[in-house]
């Protein structure tokens, strides 16, 4: 009996080890899939945010070049705007709730959504640069935070 008492220990020991050794696999491949996941999000986030700027630089490139119809009964530049309206909502809906500064960027969003034509007529500047600096404030706001 006494002889089997050293086996014993060593197999106990090999099993302690062995099941350390497969403890800390599994914390380490918990830990790898973990930081796999947030760097996944962090590059669809980006990828989210680069697209919703292509968007509003190219509707900011359309509206920039639009020039007034000769015929006075063709579309202003507000009607133009507002015709990209519906693709700028599902596009900042995507993208709403990236943002520590939530609030700020919702402000900014509904800012240039709702403008209408009292907006238009009320301040002393042309239709379209109303437009251009609310688009502005919105790239500015997306590529800086």
């Amino acid at each position: 009996m006494p002889d089997c008492i050293p086996i014993i220990a060593s197999n106990c020991v090999s099993l302690a080890v062995g099941f350390g050794v497969g403890y800390m696999a599994h914390r380490l491949s918990l830990k790898r899939e973990r930081e796999a996941r947030n760097h996944a999000a962090t590059i669809a986030k980006d990828t989210r945010k680069r697209t919703f700027v292509a968007f509003l630089k190219e509707w900011r490139s359309e509206l920039s070049a639009f020039l007034p119809p000769v015929n006075p009964f063709g579309h202003g530049v507000f009607r133009e705007y507002q015709s990209k309206l519906h693709k700028f909502h599902g596009q900042s809906a995507l993208l709403a709730k990236d943002f520590t500064a939530s609030e700020t960027f919702e402000r900014l969003a509904n800012r240039l959504s709702g403008l209408n034509q009292q907006d238009m007529t009320s301040q002393n500047k042309p239709e379209k640069d109303i437009i251009l600096e609310s688009i502005d404030a919105l790239i500015d706001f997306v590529e800086h935070n």
